[in-house]
């Protein structure tokens, strides 16, 4: 690489400011910068810059892309991520407006990062797989290591160890046939936090070790400064504490010398609990309060509630409740606002999943449709039913973690809060001084508001488990009488997270009394089309949900503000092994099965559409099933 760096620079002194090649040394400034950018951020954020002023200069609307893309990594790396972000978003529209699709891939690829830094793992996700198929269109290998080695590591982030390690070999195999060390030494660093995570310490070890032999060989300060801080964990973790320090004081000074707030705070998080082990609670407090200061200002949300969870944790043990208190508040709002984020990203991944599985099997009923087919329909039915209900239940026992824990550690310091107070009540009630009592009444009264919250929390897992109760309703078989709106709110309250504050869901309910029907069947086609108006809706929207009846019937509509539905798919929608044009519509076995289901009512399910005004699907059902 180094040499290649000299080249590039004495082309850019010969160029001089001949205003005939100025594009080309717009070029050769950004080539620059992105190749230096892992090693030395700042050197390679002043060329991006002066690229960025030239190419508005000449004016060079490709060069300008590549520029804030550049721009954006660098801010990136340093931990300014607002900075960061703008340039990004600037970078995707430039390239956009040009039609460059590498650099499309590229400006998507740093947003992705920075979201996922950001902690929305769920967005990160999306724009990194829509830069992974543009490096791919293109044959972009370089970027096409980057973005799948960016996938693996927003997988580790939510704990989806295979998917991450999947991802991480397959960076590590374009890395090694390209000749790209530092993306190789990446990509080990990322396999060594995930078995890390997985508990294989050595493993993890022998991982980082190799992968700061490159980076240090290589120099490349970022990449040997998170190596550093890892290392120092994993001797901690192993009980070798004389090591770790040295790790992580080497890492300490080496962010301080790149200006790295993020590394700075995570070095200084391991080593407050380093001293907390020790038994050195003042120099523990020291430590993570610098942490906490470098945390908020790198802005990275899963590093602040990791240092909040460590103060919380060392003023309980002081028994600085009141300290302790505040903290574990900020743990819980932060972390459960990270959560919220992994929840929906595990959602997702299994619509992911269920679409290919819904795929195959549409696929097998189109090969065997002459052969003995009605029996094949109705075991994929039956099965594709219960994948989805499994899967669910998953994602519902992930929502329901984060509650427990609150709960859990809640009460352990209520309890003990409260037997403080008790205690104090019991002997220094008569002679309390005015300002004494005045805390003592802060402290019940913050204990009164963990009572509530707790509360409030166990009624949230109460209701979430009634939901997958009734959903999951094994008398499938059986025709019983069923709430219509009941079933509605039970779906949409389980798909929420696919939503999200993206799509908002109207609901236009009329008078529905109760009615005879195969219930748990109705919620396969009610599912099927929730999701598929999810789907469909690219951005922000709106799914409207309409239901009445009239003595002979009950009417439900579903209503998305998608794209439409091409005139000559409409008469095709319902049919097996028919496969949309659009991508974003894929439950095509499922709206099949729906068919079918609705006909083995007697009733009647439609669909009306046209390109930019949304879908609509209505389904008619009798009042009296025979």
């Amino acid at each position: 690489m180094q040499s290649h760096v000299l080249v590039l620079e004495e082309k850019i002194k010969k160029l001089h400011d001949d205003p005939e090649r100025l594009p080309e040394k717009i070029d050769l400034l950004n080539e620059l910068a992105w190749e230096i950018g892992l090693v030395k951020p700042r050197r390679a954020l002043a060329f991006a810059k002066e690229s960025y002023r030239l190419s508005k200069k000449a004016p060079y609307s490709r060069g300008r892309a590549y520029s804030a893309r550049n721009i954006a990594y660098c801010y990136l790396i340093l931990s300014r991520l607002n900075r960061a972000l703008q340039f990004a978003n600037e970078a995707l529209e430039l390239s956009l407006a040009s039609g460059d699709r590498e650099g499309e891939a590229a400006a998507l690829d740093a947003q992705a990062m920075i979201f996922g830094r950001l902690g929305n793992y769920q967005r990160a996700l999306e724009l990194a797989f829509r830069a992974l198929q543009l490096t791919r269109e293109t044959s972009f290998r370089p970027g096409e290591g980057w973005t799948l080695h960016n996938i693996g590591a927003l997988y580790l982030e939510i704990e989806e160890y295979d998917q991450s390690i999947d991802y991480f070999q397959q960076a590590r195999e374009i890395f090694t046939v390209i000749s790209r060390p530092a993306g190789e030494a990446r990509v080990l660093s990322g396999l060594g936090e995930v078995y890390y995570r997985m508990g294989d310490l050595k493993k993890s070890l022998q991982l980082h070790q190799k992968a700061l032999e490159i980076m240090s060989a290589h120099d490349i300060p970022t990449g040997v400064n998170h190596s550093l801080m890892t290392l120092g964990k994993l001797h901690h973790e192993l009980g070798q504490w004389a090591e770790a320090r040295v790790y992580l004081e080497q890492s300490i000074a080496l962010s301080q010398k790149i200006e790295n707030p993020e590394m700075l705070a995570a070095a200084y998080l391991e080593l407050g609990r380093l001293d907390q082990a020790a038994d050195q609670p003042q120099q523990a407090s020291e430590r993570l309060t610098r942490a906490l200061a470098y945390a908020e200002q790198s802005q990275a949300i899963p590093i602040v509630y990791r240092v909040h969870q460590a103060l919380a944790e060392l003023y309980e043990q002081l028994g600085k409740a009141d300290q302790a208190l505040f903290h574990y508040k900020r743990y819980h709002q932060l972390h459960q606002q990270v959560h919220e984020q992994e929840n929906a990203v595990k959602m997702h991944n299994l619509q992911t999943r269920l679409d290919v599985e819904q795929a195959e099997k549409e696929a097998e009923i189109h090969r065997l449709r002459y052969v003995e087919l009605a029996e094949m329909q109705a075991r994929l039915i039956q099965s594709e039913k219960m994948a989805m209900l499994g899967k669910l239940s998953a994602g519902i026992a992930r929502e329901v973690k984060t509650p427990l824990e609150k709960i859990i550690s809640n009460s352990r310091v209520s309890r003990e809060g409260l037997a403080r107070a008790e205690e104090q009540f019991r002997e220094l009630l008569a002679a309390l001084p005015a300002r004494k009592a005045s805390s003592l009444r802060k402290l019940l009264d913050t204990l009164a508001e963990y009572a509530r919250d707790n509360r409030e929390t166990a009624q949230k897992i109460s209701g979430i488990m009634q939901r997958l109760q009734r959903f999951a309703h094994p008398d499938e078989a059986e025709r019983r009488k069923i709430d219509l709106h009941q079933q509605l709110d039970d779906l949409l309250e389980l798909v929420r997270y696919l939503t999200g504050e993206r799509i908002r869901v109207v609901k236009q309910y009329g008078k529905v009394t109760p009615f005879y029907a195969f219930g748990q069947e109705l919620n396969r086609v009610f599912m099927t089309l929730l999701l598929n108006a999810v789907d469909a809706i690219e951005g922000e929207g709106e799914i409207t949900i309409r239901t009445g009846s009239d003595p002979q019937q009950v009417h439900i509509q579903i209503t998305d503000a998608g794209p439409g539905i091409p005139p000559e798919e409409l008469p095709h929608i319902f049919e097996t092994g028919f496969h949309p044009k659009d991508a974003r519509r894929h439950l095509t076995a499922g709206l099949a099965n729906s068919y079918n289901i609705i006909r083995k009512h007697q009733g009647e399910i439609r669909v009306e559409s046209a390109p930019g005004q949304g879908t609509t699907f209505t389904i008619d059902l009798p009042r009296n099933l025979k």
